[in-house]
């Protein structure tokens, strides 16, 4: 009968609105983990651009050993190689 389709089509409707609503929360999740991972690359690399460039020439690790110098050093060695091959 008519009102027996209604219900099942009205079932179906109810089925595929709570996957869509799952589907929804998960994407959300996902797109917040993500962003906070792009959030900590993009960290990362400011950071890494910084002792590359010099800018953090005074910064000390854990030794108390400066970090900048030696990472400059190993990619002007590492450039003056490739200008001579």
């Amino acid at each position: 009968s008519g009102a027996h389709q209604v219900s099942q089509t009205v079932a179906q409707l109810e089925k595929v609105t709570q996957s869509t609503a799952a589907s929804a929360e998960e994407s959300a999740a996902a797109s917040e983990e993500l962003s906070a991972q792009a959030a900590n690359t993009k960290h990362s690399v400011q950071t890494l651009v910084e002792i590359v460039n010099g800018r953090r020439r005074g910064a000390r690790d854990a030794d108390g050993l400066t970090e900048a110098p030696t990472v400059r050093a190993r990619l002007v060695s590492k450039r003056s190689l490739k200008k001579t091959a």
